[in-house]
Parts: structure tokens; C-alpha cells; sequence
């Protein structure tokens, strides 16, 4: 008998496998896990720092709504929505546009 039939008869190779599956498995729940926990994050950051300026008066209430329910994002999405803000509250952007920018930011790219 030679040392494949033997591995085979002995079911380690099935049990091998299993196990790499299983690793797997479990790095791809906690990556995912962590990738939600970051997106959560960002966007608390965010919804702080447009409450900020809508406190200190350099946007207005109705500008913060607009920018905090533009829709869901993610990480990347974050740095862009507190850049759009940061202009917005420097009056160099209106709300409408920043609101635009990141609606078409999440839009399928075409081509």
C-alpha cells in the first residue's frame, strides 16, 4: 500500500481539508465582523464632526440632516462625506451638491 491509499484509507486528508475549510470560515466571519465594526465607527466619527459644525453655527441644521441621511456608505465613503462637509461648512459647497457628490458616488460606474 503506498502512502496516498494510506492517507486516504485513514481519512486524513478529508479531515485536513475540513479543518482549512473551517479556518476559513472563521477568518471570513471575524474580517467581516471587524469590516462592520470600522464602518460603524466612520460613521459615528462623521455624524460627530457635521454636529460639531452645525453647533459652532458653520452649517445649518437642515445642511448636517442633508449630509447625515445622504444614505448608507462605507468606509471609504466616510472620508469623503466629512471632506464634503468640511466644504460645505467653509461655504465653498452647498448641501444639494455635497448630497449629489455622494449619491453619485455610490452609483454603478458606467463603461
Amino acid at each position: 500500500m503506498n502512502l496516498h491509499q494510506t492517507l486516504l484509507a485513514d481519512d486524513t486528508i478529508p479531515g485536513i481539508m475540513m479543518v482549512i475549510g473551517g479556518i476559513i470560515a472563521v477568518t471570513y466571519i471575524v474580517s467581516s465582523a471587524l469590516r462592520k465594526a470600522a464602518a460603524v465607527k466612520h460613521r459615528e466619527v462623521s455624524r460627530r464632526e457635521i454636529a460639531a459644525y452645525v453647533a459652532e453655527g458653520s452649517m445649518s441644521p437642515e445642511q448636517g440632516e442633508k449630509l447625515m441621511n445622504a444614505g448608507p456608505v462605507d468606509v471609504d465613503d466616510e472620508d469623503l462625506r466629512r471632506r464634503l462637509a468640511d466644504h460645505v461648512a467653509a461655504g465653498s459647497m452647498s448641501p444639494d451638491d455635497a448630497e449629489r457628490l455622494i449619491r453619485a458616488g455610490r452609483s454603478p460606474k458606467a463603461g
